[in-house]
């Protein structure tokens, strides 16, 4: 019996040095009566030594801690390394008002009876392990669902927000700008399910859940935007005053929608897009357009090539990249050869792309007889650096008029109906200049005009003659022509004269 009772010493013993390297067996501390032994938490809460109905109280003590627990929601904002969201948009809450409750307060039930029962070996074992690297109990915690579900869908709606797009508008002179805004819905239920989420840790210390949200950001922002304030290219040309002309009233048009497009970085802009469709209902007029035959008809929307191609003379200053460009037919009367831009349905358009860092700014207004545009941007080019666009004709020709009969009109007279174009070939140039020196020229177009012959009424009907005043009647049409009667009234009946 005795060598029994050593050899089961030592084998405690052994287990002991095995369990725990730390303390000696014969150091354990076995707890007495009601007394929970040492090393046994709930959470983070110490229960050794307490009884067990001080443990269930002091359970409910660190429930009440957490009921207590800030709990904010922010919208947006900046997430720091810590997690934390730093934001002007927030709600603000406890996990109290939240109906936190502890799902599993009876887990410590029998923690008092730890290491008191069972044979001396699992005694000893609890109370080693216990020694060793504690017992904690983990609670679980909850939020009640519809409470958060109701706070989150009602408290959030206000936080949901359209996209404000920042404007820009040259007045006066000087250019007005106005903010941007991001744009964000609120995912109410990604929220609650984050919200929900962040209760079961039950922590004591202030929580601050980000909410699930989108955002759109705005295309155009005020930063963007400012970088506008220098005017790198313009052009001008000119048209008749008179505003009661369809194609000046279709210049006054065209203007007013593309006037303050903003272009930006690698965007393409198409002025036949920006103007389109020409219909009355969108102010448009009848004005004069080239027809196929080179003649001229009025047609809806006739003179946006003088805007297109007065904007591309200003682009060209610009130095904007030109993505399409196409001449006219024939040549026009308000700028050079080569320096102009054609405006046809969709096969024939001016369309720039900005090759610029930042956005470009369209301005123009036709008004007193003056057609003007200008780019403005962020300039980058140097102040030393001039520019010059010209170009040579190296043809040109003219058609034979062409006759066409008319019995209206009196015989050999004659009226011109259509004055004709000359038809040419010219190369267009770009002259860089630096201290007024030219360091560069390089062709930009070769365009070809075509010709169109002169149209010409010729009369053939000879019963009809011409008025001073224009107006042309048949000859019988007139009255008799009278002769000069002399004082005494001589007349010779047979000449017809008068005798003296």
């Amino acid at each position: 019996m005795r060598g029994k009772f050593q050899f089961g010493r030592a084998l405690l013993a052994a287990i002991g040095a095995a369990l725990c390297v730390s303390g000696s067996a014969l150091a354990l501390e076995v707890p007495e009566g009601a007394e929970i032994a040492q090393g046994v938490y709930a959470d983070d809460v110490n229960l050794s030594g307490m009884t067990l109905e001080e443990a269930k109280a002091a359970v409910a003590d660190r429930l009440a801690l957490i009921q207590g627990t800030p709990l904010t929601i922010t919208f947006g904002g900046t997430t720091a390394e810590d997690g934390t969201v730093a934001s002007d948009k927030t709600l603000l809450t406890t996990f109290g008002e939240m109906g936190v409750t502890c799902l599993n307060p009876e887990v410590i039930e029998g923690v008092d009876s730890i290491g008191k029962k069972g044979s001396l070996l699992n005694r000893y074992k609890e109370l080693k392990d216990l020694e060793c690297v504690g017992l904690v109990f983990d609670l679980q915690y909850q939020l009640d669902e519809a409470l958060v579900t109701d706070f989150v869908t009602n408290q959030s709606a206000p936080f949901n927000e359209e996209v404000v797009e920042a404007t820009i508008k040259r007045k006066n002179n000087k250019f007005v700008l106005t903010e941007d805004r991001t744009g964000m819905v609120v995912d109410t239920v990604g929220t609650i399910a984050s919200v929900l989420e962040a209760g079961k840790t039950g922590s004591t210390s202030a929580v601050s859940v980000a909410a699930t949200v989108t955002e759109t950001l705005p295309t155009y922002t005020y930063e963007m935007l400012s970088t506008i304030k220098d005017r790198l290219g313009d052009a001008h040309t000119t048209y008749s005053g008179d505003m009661t002309l369809g194609r000046n009233i279709n210049l006054r048009t065209g203007t007013g929608y593309i006037d303050g497009t903003v272009i930006l970085p690698g965007e393409t802009f198409s002025a036949n897009g920006a103007m389109e469709p020409y219909t009355e209902a969108r102010g448009w007029d009848y004005g004069g357009s080239f027809a196929a035959d080179g003649t001229v008809e009025q047609t809806l929307g006739g003179g946006i090539c003088q805007i297109s191609s007065t904007l591309y003379n200003a682009v060209l200053e610009a130095e904007v990249e030109i993505a399409q460009r196409n001449n006219h037919s024939m040549t026009v009367g308000y700028l050079p050869v080569g320096l102009d831009a054609a405006i046809a349905g969709d096969w024939k358009d001016l369309k720039i792309t900005n090759n610029y860092s930042t956005p470009i700014y369209l301005e123009c207004y036709a008004s007193g007889g003056k057609l003007y545009f200008a780019v403005w941007g962020q300039e980058t080019r140097p102040s030393n650096r001039t520019l010059r666009f010209y170009s040579e004709i190296t043809e040109s020709w003219d058609d034979e008029p062409v006759y066409t009969d008319d019995p209206n009109l009196p015989l050999g007279h004659e009226e011109v109906t259509y004055s004709g174009s000359t038809g040419r070939k010219s190369v267009t140039y770009k002259e860089v200049k630096v201290d007024g020196k030219v360091t560069e020229t390089t062709i930009i177009s070769k365009d070809y005009y075509k010709s169109s012959p002169k149209l010409i009424n010729r009369g053939t009907n000879p019963d009809l003659v011409i008025l001073e005043n224009g107006e042309i009647v048949h000859k019988d049409s007139l009255p008799p022509v009278e002769p000069d009667v002399p004082v005494d009234g001589t007349v010779d009946p047979d000449a017809g004269t008068v005798t003296e």
